[in-house]
């Protein structure tokens, strides 16, 4: 696979998608040696592979900007009628509000961001205001409901937009790398947090330390630093379809969602094994625990 396409094959998966998803496969099957030494040949290759931050997050959701250089793989998708057009911008309005938030097609009111995840920023998180908006104005009146604005662009028709969907990003890669390195055995003030505080610099946010006089940015251990890998994940990958990803691999699902209400199952942290598959090949391949 090469590093990088032109031309109309921008867009295929290259060499970078590969490695980046083969380094998250290492770091879900907790082999944190090959995660770090996979996820650290994309960040010692950027010259080669373009790439890099970019300095203002908002870019990174402009559909004039995709593909852009902190991109490692996305969706394509292109409006225009033809089918290929993405329905996010529709789909992520908020039901009721018409056309004001979506401009063409009705707001139909998925993935509405919950209070919790609005809470989660720390104050002067640039993310925040570039990725989730507290309400619209109807006329005179502001309707206070939530809506992801990382998707918005004027459809074509309904449920046919632009906008491509993020499946790799170099943030992530960067995170990943972190998290990789704390497993492998916590060093105060290392590598690690490098990586950590590049995300946290872009975000106008100031670096957490080992030891800092402020409890909120101090990391003082492994456990520790787990949980702010979480949380910066949490924020930098808002509504990119991490989060539960990120609770399974770190063991975390069952207790986080309790926490919110939700009794998660242990055997739901498994999806179940399509009846398909195992007619095709009933002698290897029996269902998962639970779903039976």
């Amino acid at each position: 696979m090469p590093v990088s396409y032109t031309g109309a094959d921008i867009g295929r998966a290259s060499s970078g998608a590969a490695k980046a998803l083969l380094g998250k496969v290492y770091l879900t099957n907790k082999q944190w040696g090959l995660a770090a030494a996979k996820l650290k040949e994309i960040i010692d290759n950027t010259a080669e592979n373009k790439y890099m931050l970019l300095a203002n997050y908002g870019d990174l959701w402009k559909v004039t900007n995709e593909n852009h250089r902190e991109s490692i793989f996305e969706v394509q998708f292109k409006k225009g009628g033809t089918g290929e057009g993405s329905p996010f911008t529709n789909q992520f309005a908020p039901r009721g509000s018409g056309v004001i938030v979506s401009k063409v097609g009705a707001g139909l009111g998925y993935n509405i961001p919950t209070q919790d995840m609005s809470d989660a920023y720390e104050a002067g998180d640039l993310r925040k205001d570039l990725s989730l908006a507290q309400g619209y104005m109807s006329g005179n009146n502001f309707v206070p409901v939530k809506y992801i604005t990382k998707y918005l662009d004027i459809p074509f028709q309904a449920n046919d937009a632009d906008n491509n969907w993020p499946v790799l990003r170099y943030a992530d890669v960067l995170l990943m790398y972190a998290e990789a390195l704390n497993e492998q055995g916590f060093v105060a003030d290392g590598e690690a947090f490098a990586f950590l505080n590049q995300v946290r610099r872009r975000a106008g946010l100031p670096d957490k330390t080992a030891v800092n006089a402020e409890p909120s940015l101090q990391v003082a251990d492994q456990a520790a630093f787990r949980l702010a890998i979480e949380q910066e994940r949490r924020v930098e990958l808002a509504f990119e379809n991490h989060r539960w990803f990120d609770l399974v691999r770190t063991g975390r699902a069952i207790e986080v969602m309790a926490e919110h209400g939700i009794t998660i199952q242990p055997h739901q942290l498994l999806y179940p094994i399509p009846q398909l598959q195992i007619d095709i090949n009933p002698a290897k391949i029996t269902q998962n625990p639970g779903y039976q």
